[in-house]
């Protein structure tokens, strides 16, 4: 028998069996794969300019753990998105946005396997109709979690302190002089920093510290202040002070930058702004590694840049895919010795290693098996993998969790 029929036969007992374990619904929504000879599913994007192939394999196992399948958080209507995650040293946090009658922030606890979910519920309204992604960080003893909300006029950025079980210590607070949207939060050990983009000031980025309850430390500071719109900020501590990725849009570029909040100064990252756009920063504990969408080569792309410790670009940018799908919104994080990168590749979730250079290590891993509707993940290290969350789509939008191996 040739090659192709025994091709042709293992994919067909593949599909078969496939079939028999997966109800109805779940066998409309599988998009036909391509089946590679080890009999592990494969799906190669072939590239409309001739480059190299992605590859991204969908992983097969038991339910949580290292290398499983996804575990499904919510399974609700009509939608759940924007999901941020944290790790707190022995499991897994998730804050997210649930689209009931009046839009509710959820928080959620998850095993260290991504096996279950210990615990759910609401913990705040998030009134805004620009609601973007929320953003969680562990303190070592609770959580901080801000948000957008309309409590009274405007977009405004909330705060609530939150115990290890996801239980509200502090009220939500709107942090005075915080009329925007897009926070993220994170913790230095003694308190929180915060960038936003802000409304008030038309769409310049914004940064302040608060305390452990989010009361405000101080004068928020403008990192950005031009004619065009500042979005999409991303924030790290690098254990002395704060870096901050964002792109901007001025004239008719839009380019990727980055600062050390109350230096004065910036930095553009990207070289061709055509429409860069949602840069990821993460701190390598000498440098920052950055990722983010660009469209200069006609579809959209993940670039990547290492930025010295002041900022300073250091080295010529990486181009990390070459579909004929568009691949947008990445998130960034270093693991001690390497890059986890996830993405929204062609409306699937998917995620690669890469080395500290920005060369890919590895196969990339196709997360989902749905075309994903929610172009907005969320990726942390727990000191043995990588735990990505994002929603995927099939009679609903619903939250994934799933664990990927080094």
């Amino acid at each position: 028998m040739s090659a192709r029929w025994d091709r042709a036969l293992a994919a067909g007992v593949f599909l078969l069996a496939l079939v028999a374990s997966c109800s109805a619904h779940d066998v409309a929504a599988i998009v036909p794969p391509d089946i590679d000879m080890d009999g592990s599913i494969v799906t190669v994007d072939a590239p409309a300019d001739g480059g190299a192939v992605d590859v991204a394999t969908v992983d097969a196992g038991a339910a949580g753990g290292c290398g499983g399948p996804a575990l499904r958080v919510t399974s609700t209507l009509p939608s759940s998105y924007f999901p941020a995650l944290a790790w707190t040293g022995s499991e897994l946090a998730l804050v997210w946005i649930e689209d009931e009658s009046v839009r509710q922030l959820y928080f959620a606890r998850v095993a260290a396997d991504a096996s279950a979910v210990l615990s759910m519920g609401p913990i705040a309204t998030a009134r805004s109709f620009n609601t973007p992604a929320p953003s969680l960080a562990w303190n070592g003893a609770g959580f901080g979690v801000a948000w957008n909300d309309t409590p009274v006029f405007g977009d405004e950025v909330s705060f609530a302190e939150l115990d290890p079980s996801g239980a509200i210590v502090t009220p939500p607070r709107v942090i005075p002089d915080t009329q925007g949207f897009g926070p993220d939060v994170v913790w230095t050990g003694t308190d929180y920093g915060l960038a936003w983009e802000d409304l008030a000031t038309s769409s310049e980025q914004f940064f302040v510290r608060v305390d452990a309850s989010g009361v405000r430390e101080g004068a928020p500071i403008q990192i950005t202040n031009h004619m065009g719109t500042s979005r999409g900020a991303s924030l790290e501590w690098t254990g002395s002070e704060f870096g901050v990725a964002w792109t901007d849009q001025r004239m008719f570029e839009t380019n990727v930058y980055f600062a050390i909040p109350g230096s004065g100064g910036e930095v553009r990252v990207s070289s061709v702004g055509v429409e860069a756009a949602v840069p990821s920063l993460a701190w390598n504990g000498a440098g920052y590694g950055a990722a983010w969408g660009d469209a200069r080569d006609g579809n959209r792309e993940i670039y990547f840049a290492r930025l010295t410790a002041s900022g300073a670009v250091d080295g010529a940018e990486v181009r990390l895919t070459n579909d004929a799908s568009a691949s947008e919104r990445p998130v960034l994080v270093w693991t001690g010795t390497r890059y986890g990168l996830a993405w929204n590749d062609g409306g699937f979730a998917t995620f690669a290693w890469l080395d500290p250079m920005g060369a890919r290590v590895g196969t990339d891993v196709r997360l989902s098996a749905l075309g994903t509707q929610c172009s907005t993940m969320s990726l942390v290290w727990t000191g043995s993998y990588a735990a990505i969350a994002w929603c995927d789509t099939d009679a609903m939008r619903d939250i994934y969790v799933k664990l990927v191996c080094p």
